[in-house]
């Protein structure tokens, strides 16, 4: 075995997406112990706020440097926009502008967008101004121009059933990259790393960002 190769995965999101974000750190132990990746000696590390070390500055300064440092950008909405980070609208949205930006200079992180299928139930919620946020970021990202970054939007087909798979299509074009490094020629295999996870409809919405 030769030496690992660590993806860095970062989830971003508002606060009102805890499941979710465990999902993702859930999928990542589940590609590192599935034998296809190990034998591509890949491995990968979710990374999020959670990790960053308080320190002098601005707060969000610190967790720009984890997105400045990652491979793959996970970014989750629900109902929530986020609270102003000082340089934009959230915290949310400035760590995706970052990672937006790197990826048309250096064509990395390899960025995933997911937006959690909202149920409206009152005229109220048409009103709610998070919400309208995140719906008008929804717009922009799905009118870019095709090619220019990865999308992947999952809408939940019942309240009571709901599913989202969070990062493996993405996990098995860096796998496959990583083999064609490895063997140096030929093709990658054919099998793509594919585990499925299963996500909580309901995450508590109380939680700023």
């Amino acid at each position: 075995m030769g030496s690992i190769h660590e993806y860095k995965v970062f989830i971003a999101s508002p606060g009102d997406v805890p499941e979710e974000r465990k999902i993702v750190r859930d999928v990542c132990r589940q590609l590192n112990d599935d034998r296809l990746v190990r034998s591509y000696d890949a491995a990968f590390r979710p990374v999020g706020w959670e990790e960053a070390f308080p320190a002098a500055g601005r707060p969000q300064e610190i967790i720009n440097r984890l997105v400045a440092d990652c491979d793959i950008f996970v970014c989750l909405f629900y109902k929530r926009f986020g609270t102003p980070s000082g340089e934009a609208e959230s915290g949310t949205l400035e760590e995706f502008l970052l990672a937006y930006d790197r990826w048309q200079n250096l064509t990395k992180p390899h960025i995933m967008v997911y937006f959690k299928d909202v149920m409206i139930r009152s005229a109220s919620d048409f009103k709610d101004p998070q919400l309208q946020k995140v719906f008008e970021l929804k717009d922009k990202i799905e009118n870019m121009t095709e090619g220019d970054i990865k999308i992947i939007i999952h809408n939940h087909e019942t309240a009571d059933k709901p599913a989202i798979t969070p990062l493996p299509p993405v996990a098995a074009i860096e796998v496959e990259e990583g083999a064609k490094k490895k063997r140096g020629r030929g093709r990658p295999k054919k099998n793509a790393v594919e585990p499925e996870a299963p996500v909580a409809e309901d995450a508590e919405e109380d939680i700023e960002d």
